[in-house]
């Protein structure tokens, strides 16, 4: 499962605003929606999961739901432009320079 922060989350986390403790601010720190619960244990160590649990309850963060279908097409179609970027488009740089060696006196 991804997290996010809320808006309350973000609010939490301006200048002046001291609601939450130091370790449930540093959970806030490191969820930028693209890591999992899993992730951020793992960084943040033991007694993590309980703060991430309180933060959800309380309204400072949110499940991101990635659905996996969507996920796969995501894949596909990266694989398939990073595939199409690959195939040389025209002539490389030796074929050009090689070919102004008619004209132009190296």
């Amino acid at each position: 499962m991804q997290l996010k922060k809320s808006i309350l989350g973000h609010e939490e986390l301006l200048p002046g605003s001291r609601a939450l403790s130091l370790r449930e601010r540093a959970v806030l720190f490191f969820v930028v929606g693209e890591k999992t619960v899993t992730e951020i244990e793992a960084a943040l160590g033991a007694g993590s999961r309980e703060l991430i649990d309180r933060l959800l309850a309380a309204g400072y963060l949110e499940q991101v739901e990635v659905r996996q279908e969507a996920l796969q097409v995501a894949e596909s179609a990266i694989s398939s432009v990073e595939s199409a970027t690959r195939v040389p488009i025209g002539p490389t740089c030796e074929q050009t320079i090689a070919s102004w060696s008619a004209y132009v006196p190296l």
